[in-house]
């Protein structure tokens, strides 16, 4: 799954599907365990889009100092393209 190679996680997934049917109050405790943990990803994809713009100006700021103020100008211009 690490490699992002597909026919793995297909597997992996049918494999914890067949896990997950044991018995039916497993799958209502796994049900809730599943759900409460998209709410914590949820909340902390939410703080990490609180920091992305920082973290763009950032960005920006490194490349400006490594390459002088005449990327910006190419960068205006290439988006200027789209």
């Amino acid at each position: 799954m690490a490699q992002n190679e597909i026919l793995q996680i297909v597997v992996f997934a049918g494999v914890l599907r067949r896990g997950a049917r044991r018995d039916a109050g497993a799958v209502e405790a796994d049900h809730g365990l599943i759900d409460d943990l998209a709410h914590i990803m949820l909340k902390v994809t939410g703080y990490v889009m609180l920091f992305a713009p920082v973290a763009v100006w950032a960005a920006i700021t490194a490349t400006v100092a490594k390459n002088g103020l005449l990327v910006l100008w190419k960068l205006i211009v290439f988006m200027g393209g789209f």
